[in-house]
């Protein structure tokens, strides 16, 4: 491993991305100049079946995935041919190989329908320009962009702070949800569910407590009984997943 400088526009992406990171080298200069191929990294772990390996040098950001897996397909970014790289990174090459051969047959658990929550604070930077405000307003929610008269700081600083109630809204806008926040627990934890079966039964917050539990869980039961049945029955096994649709489903 090899200390070096953090790219300037990691950044942007990330403010909190320390000023170096430790890295290792997979080939030198390439015969042939090639560009590699980075995966979104925000939500490449949204669930069970897939991991987040390993970054590297990109024009994305710190958590674009160079090396990935999803099920049985695993995502090998670097360009160069295993005759150009290193000794250590042709080992890591024949190691994926070995690796994936236990997740033959798996097949991906969910779709890819939208982009994860990380997302929504750095598409503010959309409202810098003049000529980029349009893609701000297809994208976050109109309230917050009025609320906080359209500044990109402080559209992200909001987003950013409330990151754990963001979801994509009815209209496919980012937005916070007041109902979790009301809740007091992060929309992606099975513990804003349990919250929310507590209050029904107590009689307290029912239309919000059956809101949310409609809202993200794809489930419509009518009575309470019901969804406690559900809920105790499926809870350890229960996941949330913003890429595929700000939801919990049920792991197999």
């Amino acid at each position: 491993m090899e200390t070096v400088p953090t790219p300037s526009h990691y950044g942007d992406w990330e403010p909190s991305t320390p000023r170096t990171i430790s890295v290792w080298k997979v080939h030198g200069k390439l015969k042939v100049k090639n560009i590699g191929l980075v995966a979104d990294g925000y939500g490449f772990e949204d669930t069970p079946d897939s991991e987040w390996i390993s970054g590297g040098f990109n024009t994305k950001g710190p958590r674009a995935a160079a090396l990935a897996r999803e099920a049985c397909f695993f995502h090998w970014g670097f360009a160069a041919d295993p005759e150009e790289m290193t000794p250590e990174a042709r080992l890591v090459f024949l190691n994926v190989l070995a690796y994936m051969k236990q997740f033959d047959g798996h097949r991906p658990l969910q779709k890819k329908v939208t982009r994860h929550r990380k997302w929504a604070p750095l598409y503010a930077r959309y409202l810098r320009t003049k000529t980029s405000v349009q893609y701000a307003e297809r994208l976050l929610d109109l309230k917050i962009l009025e609320r906080h008269e359209y500044d990109a700081d402080r559209v992200r600083a909001y987003l950013t702070q409330n990151l754990d109630f963001v979801w994509r809204g009815p209209d496919r806008r980012y937005t916070v949800d007041e109902d979790a926040k009301a809740m007091g627990w992060p929309n992606n934890s099975v513990e804003l569910l349990a919250e929310c079966l507590r209050r029904w039964t107590a009689g307290k917050d029912v239309e919000r407590a059956r809101r949310l539990l409609r809202r993200y869980t794809g489930r419509k039961f009518e009575d309470l009984a019901s969804w406690r049945r559900w809920f105790e029955e499926n809870r350890e096994r229960l996941y949330f997943s913003d890429t595929a649709g700000f939801r919990f489903f049920v792991a197999p």
